[in-house]
This record gives structure tokens, C-alpha cells and sequence, in this order.
């Protein structure tokens, strides 16, 4: 018996609805590009398995097929392999835990403690010296002896506390029109699900913020305040990202 693959399925039951890919698209809000990788069963042009799986939720949905086992054959079909690498890099001997790992970060924060310690104790040695030197010396009658002024220390050599690590990258998106979203902030994903018209969030990074809206023309971008052009038109799915300078 030979087993048809989910993307296969897919087509399958499209054509026999009568639906086109960009109806699909349309009503999906999933890009034609992928649409067409899941029917050609193209898993590795497809995005992170977490949309992925979404993507084929989303469209068994619509076609009125069981979304909860469509997405559990399109996992066995494309990621079991990477499962099957994953454990067996688990079962690979690892590396000796007694290894000795040295905090450089508090040894050079030490040695730069230490040497401008070395250097103010020097500096008050000599300044003593010098003052015992002037004491020594006899004053002569009628003769004002010069005396030497000696600098204070400056304090601007001493080193200033490093800047507190404050979010770098600070994105405000405000809904005109209802709007599906997706953000991942530094890599992690903060946000998914449909947004009603007239919502506003605010999303904080220190490197990076990847939005990717279903209503490109419903939603207004601010970032670092400035305010941003529109992503697209209304009902256009469109993606970007926004990096730290």
C-alpha cells in the first residue's frame, strides 16, 4: 500500500474544491511560495517547524480536513530525521565536566584593580617624600623658599562604571484594521494571534524585531521612534525586521 504524502493530500483536495493557490493565499493569509512547498512536499525551503506546522494547520482547516493529523503526519514526514540526528548527538559521549573553566572577565577585572592601586600608592609615596624633603630643608632669613606646588590626583582617571544594558531596539505597532501578527523579538517569539482594529502593543529588543502581519495596510509602525512607512497594502501579507543600529 503505498501512503500519500500530507502535501500531496493537500493538492488532492484542493483541486477537487476547486480552489487556486492565490484563493488559497487570500484566504489563508500563507504566502503562494510555500503553499506550493507543502504541496511539492519542498519541507526545507519551508520557515522554522513551529510556523510550518501552523501553515499546514491553517490550510487543512480551510479544506475542511482534521488539522490535528495533518499536522502530526507533516511532522513525521519532514522532521523526523533531525529528530533521529537529535538523539543520537545526545548519545554521544560528552566532553569531561571536571575541566577547569577560569573567570577571565574577574581576573582582568582584578589585575586593572591591582595596578591602579599600585599606581596611587606610588603617588602618595612620592607626594610624602617630596613634603618631607621641603620640611628638611633650613630656611634662611629674609629668603622665602619656594614650595613646590604638587598636583592633586585626577580623579577623571579613574575608571567610570560601565553603562547599565538597556533595550536597544523599540518597536510600537498600532492596528487600524483587524491584523493576524507575528513578532519575535532577538530570535523568541513574543507575539502571535489576531489583533482588532484600534490595538496598540510595544515590543522591547536588544538586537532584533521580526514582525510578519496578514493585513500589511491595517497597521501602523513605529520604531525607535520614528515613524515607519506601512509594510504594504490592506490584505497583503507582508514580513520585515528591524534591527539595532
Amino acid at each position: 500500500m503505498i501512503l500519500v504524502g500530507v502535501g500531496q493530500r493537500l493538492q488532492e483536495e484542493r483541486l477537487r474544491q476547486g480552489f487556486s493557490l492565490d484563493e488559497i493565499e487570500e484566504e489563508t493569509k500563507i504566502r503562494k511560495y510555500y503553499l506550493q512547498a507543502l504541496e511539492e512536499e519542498k519541507y526545507h525551503v519551508l520557515p522554522p517547524q513551529v510556523y510550518a506546522t501552523g501553515f499546514v494547520k491553517r490550510y487543512s482547516k480551510f479544506l475542511g480536513l482534521d488539522e490535528a493529523e495533518f499536522a502530526y503526519r507533516f511532522k513525521l514526514e519532514a522532521y523526523s530525521e533531525q529528530e533521529e540526528e537529535q538523539i543520537t548527538q545526545v548519545t554521544e559521549p560528552l566532553e569531561p565536566i571536571n575541566k577547569v573553566v577560569l573567570p577571565w572577565g574577574n581576573i582582568i577585572a582584578g589585575i586593572i584593580f591591582l595596578v591602579i592601586a599600585i599606581w596611587i600608592g606610588n603617588y602618595i609615596v612620592g607626594y610624602l617624600a617630596d613634603r618631607g624633603a621641603q620640611e628638611d630643608q633650613p630656611q634662611l632669613p629674609g629668603i622665602q623658599q619656594p614650595v613646590e606646588q604638587t598636583p592633586a590626583p585626577n580623579e577623571e582617571q579613574k575608571e567610570a562604571p560601565p553603562p547599565s544594558a538597556t533595550p536597544v531596539a523599540l518597536l510600537e505597532l498600532k492596528t487600524t484594521q483587524p491584523c493576524w501578527l507575528l513578532v519575535m523579538v532577538d530570535g523568541e517569539t513574543q507575539f502571535t494571534g489576531t489583533l482588532p482594529a484600534g490595538e496598540e502593543r510595544v515590543f522591547e529588543g536588544k538586537e532584533s524585531i521580526y514582525i510578519k502581519a496578514g493585513n500589511a495596510g491595517g497597521l501602523d509602525i513605529t520604531f525607535n521612534g520614528e515613524k515607519q512607512e506601512p509594510l504594504g497594502a490592506t490584505g497583503e501579507v507582508k514580513e520585515r525586521e528591524f534591527t539595532a543600529e
